[in-house]
């Protein structure tokens, strides 16, 4: 029973009847897999000498790293607030998705730089039978892993969820290494069974493994820039790209009282939640009660952005700035600034209604 309070997933197996696959599951199995065939992979791809091999099978050691950071970061980031930490551990999913992002990256690097190399000195390819099997036996598994990923995203829509970044970057490194093999057996395919037949030595063929290798590591490379964007983006608390900060100001500006809103800051804690802050003004003097609405009412609006984390700091024409530890704009530091503001937005709606009449 304890171990279900603490876990919410299985609490989650307790509440739900029939097989659920979880994220840990997920991540568990996977890497199992992956382990197993990246040994596999490595020593098939040095006897055999083929580059696009060896090229996958570190890009399966990098997903074997990048899934043990995913599992570590997802249950890091199920752990509860404390003293030390108020928000939790909700931005250990976006930390393991920046280092994974740079690791492969880097990864990138290296078979570039081997595939180059093949180009000055080519060399050509042995035990081509061995090397086909292989990558067909990486094919399934990635397709096997793919499909567990697929139940998994089932079951998140089901129940109204989007795959955290976690499980998206470790979803596109297997995608990748899927296209990976597709490269390994189309090489295999080509230098096998295109005229001259079984014949490696010929010059067109040696070229055919670090090409594949480049078209890998472009894939790697595609799938890895835009998570790289993701989580340093969140990591560096800029606006998520699906908010736009100059329309929800003039929304906020548009709720009936407010005058000036300034110090208005949205940014992510994760993938999923989004936090904003602001100084709304409110023309005339402190009112309890309308205070309390226009709060209220600013929440709402941000509410239905999906901006569920909001913090609001009122200030009034009467109240002194000089305790405010941010720098103000100018404007504000005069005397009743916003009053005129209000007036002339009074002004503009009666203005409106009697031409109407």
């Amino acid at each position: 029973m304890t171990r279900e309070k603490n876990d919410p997933e299985l609490a989650q197996q307790a509440n739900k009847s029939g097989c659920r696959l979880t994220k840990t599951v997920l991540l568990s199995i996977v890497i199992v897999l992956t382990s197993w065939f990246f040994f596999v992979e490595i020593v098939v791809g040095y006897l055999t000498k083929s580059n696009a091999l060896v090229a996958d099978s570190f890009h399966m050691l990098s997903d074997i790293i990048s899934l043990i950071i995913g599992l570590a970061a997802l249950r890091f980031s199920k752990r509860e607030s404390s003293k030390k930490n108020t928000f939790g551990w909700a931005r250990a999913e976006v930390l393991g998705s920046l280092i994974n992002a740079v690791f492969l990256l880097a990864l990138c690097f290296t078979i570039v730089v081997d595939s180059i190399s093949r180009f000055v000195k080519p060399e050509p390819l042995e035990k081509i039978d061995l090397m086909l099997a292989v990558g067909a036996g990486g094919l399934a598994l990635n397709i096997m892993s793919l499909i567990l990923f697929g139940v998994q995203s089932c079951q998140e829509t089901g129940e109204k969820k989007s795959m955290n970044m976690n499980l998206q970057g470790v979803f596109l490194n297997a995608l990748g290494d899927s296209l990976g093999s597709v490269a390994v057996i189309v090489s295999g395919l080509v230098i096998k069974f295109m005229p001259p037949r079984n014949n490696t030595h010929v010059r067109w063929k040696l070229y055919i493994d670090p090409v594949l290798s480049l078209i890998i590591a472009g894939i790697i490379m595609a799938t890895t820039i835009p998570l790289l964007k993701k989580s340093s983006l969140i990591l560096l608390q800029g606006v998520p790209l699906s908010c736009n900060v100059d329309e929800l100001r003039k929304k906020i500006f548009s709720v009936e009282g407010v005058v000036d809103v300034h110090h208005f800051h949205v940014w992510s804690l994760n993938s999923e939640k989004m936090i904003a802050s602001a100084h709304v003004r409110l023309c005339g003097e402190k009112d309890e009660k309308r205070d309390w609405e226009t709060v209220e009412k600013v929440k709402r609006l941000l509410h239905r952005n999906n901006i569920h984390l909001t913090t609001i700091q009122l200030e009034h024409d009467d109240a002194s700035l000089d305790s405010c530890d941010e720098e103000c704009p100018d404007s504000l530091k005069r005397d009743k600034p916003s009053a005129s503001k209000f007036e002339v937005k009074k002004e503009l709606e009666e203005s409106k209604n009697f031409i109407k009449v």
